[in-house]
């Protein structure tokens, strides 16, 4: 214990802006390399200040944040955590009073570093993670206390971010407010919200075959989770599901989060003033409609759920079901965009989980709320539907090539199989002849003898 002390004191010793620069380098060509994979994609045509004070004796740390800020100036901050120095400060001041009586107290061994550093380091892992030690060599700190150190953090941050910024947002914003404020859908101003399902590549798990195949995406050809999250007209999250395996229909999902939606679509008396003479409003009359897209056919029936008409077979859509479904896309790609500031501003939510499940949805459900935090600031844009399609579309490749080396490595076993069992059949055959032939010559000598 006492030498692992001394290895943080000496490193942390050591840490300078010359240190420190060019460790964040290789985090910034990371990122650039990560933006670089998604901009190249090619999408084709569609058919269809607080100071913490002493922690029991142990003094802290020099400040990380400060190191960042002297080193990199306020594009650094920027860039290490999708924050200026002054977003920065907002977020952390309004996260500090409920941090205060749980992180660092009670027995044990302290953390050495204050938690406004923890929160500046967390916040670039959550943007840089591909591995731990690639962030944790940036701080000077072993990866394994660094995982430790910033998992430990997550489990109290994570859930503190998902009430005051997504919990919080569901119920300060009903449709009235929405209606009032002129962020109300255009096409379809008597819907709260939109809903849609994300998908994100992970490792294969292990298992039986049965537990395998669950997380498995026809639809991408690839192994990971799917998550559902529903964004109001303005583009902030008012949900986030757990997440489920990638071969769980999204209708499914829908259903499984059916608490939630009955509670948001309810009508409240705030909202009398608002008109709704909308689609299903005979069926549902106590009840906001929702948009979603073809993958929920069917949906209405249960909610009052607005989706696109497909077109039956032999049977091309008229020109006004056509305009309808075009009305709805418009209003409905502002989860689409979600998606993508989603994915741009947060590493860990881009690239393929290679840590465990169970960490899963406390890492997802903070950088939504973060997410939430950043369209406050810069609000959401058409560009970020298009990183979305980008990102799917690149998921899509990946599952396709993989499949590919599957069917020729499949091709390329069976064609080997073959030749061995032709190289065996033949093998046999030759020895039986050659058995045969043998005894017919001892039948012909002995005849001889006779």
């Amino acid at each position: 214990m006492v030498r692992s002390q001394d290895r943080q004191d000496r490193a942390a010793e050591t840490l300078n802006e010359a240190d420190f620069r060019a460790s964040t380098a290789e985090l910034f060509q990371r990122e650039e390399r990560r933006k670089a994979k998604v901009a190249q994609i090619i999408v084709p045509s569609r058919r269809d200040d607080n100071d913490e004070g002493d922690n029991s004796g142990l003094g802290t740390l020099p400040s990380v944040f400060d190191y960042c800020l002297q080193a990199e100036g306020p594009d650094g901050v920027l860039k290490l955590t999708n924050f200026a120095p002054e977003e920065f400060d907002h977020v952390w001041a309004a996260v500090y009073p409920h941090l205060q009586g749980k992180w660092n107290v009670g027995r044990g061994k302290k953390c050495r570093y204050a938690a406004r550093d923890v929160f500046f380091m967390t916040l670039s892992s959550l943007k840089h993670l591909g591995k731990w030690d690639t962030v944790a060599r940036v701080f000077r700190i072993p990866p394994s206390t660094f995982q430790k150190m910033i998992r430990k953090f997550m489990d109290i941050l994570s859930p503190i971010l998902y009430e005051m910024y997504v919990e919080k947002a569901n119920d300060q914003w009903t449709l009235g407010k929405i209606v009032r404020s002129g962020h109300a859908f255009k096409y379809f101003p008597y819907a709260r919200y939109a809903t849609d399902v994300t998908f994100q590549h992970a490792n294969k798990p292990s298992g039986n075959m049965s537990e395998i195949l669950r997380y498995y995406s026809g639809k991408h050809h690839l192994y990971g989770y799917k998550v559902e999250v529903s964004v109001l007209p303005n583009g902030v999250a008012i949900n986030c599901t757990e997440h489920t395996g990638g071969s769980t229909h999204d209708a499914e999902i829908f259903r499984r989060n059916a608490a939630f939606h009955s509670r948001a679509l309810h009508k409240h008396s705030s909202d009398a003033n608002v008109r709704d003479e909308g689609k299903l409003q005979d069926k549902y009359p106590k009840e906001w409609a929702v948009l979603v897209d073809k993958g929920y056919q069917g949906m209405a029936r249960e909610y009052r759920a607005i989706h696109p008409i497909k077109s039956g077979r032999l049977q091309p859509l008229s020109l006004e079901d056509a305009s309808f479904n075009d009305e709805l896309a418009h209003d409905r790609v502002i989860v689409e965009n979600f998606f993508g500031r989603l994915k741009s501003l947060w590493g860990i939510c881009s690239d393929k989980w290679k840590f465990d499940e169970t960490s899963y949805d406390l890492y997802f459900r903070a950088c939504v709320a973060l997410t939430n935090v950043n369209i406050r600031l810069r609000p959401l844009r058409n560009d970020d539907g298009d990183d979305n399609t980008k990102y799917d579309t690149r998921l899509r490749e990946i599952g396709a090539s993989t499949l590919e080396k599957q069917t020729r490595k499949r091709k390329r076993y069976q064609a080997n199989r073959q030749a061995r069992l032709r190289t065996a059949y033949r093998r046999r055959t030759s020895l039986s002849c050659s058995i045969f032939m043998g005894a017919e010559e001892d039948c012909s000598d002995d005849d001889t003898q006779l």
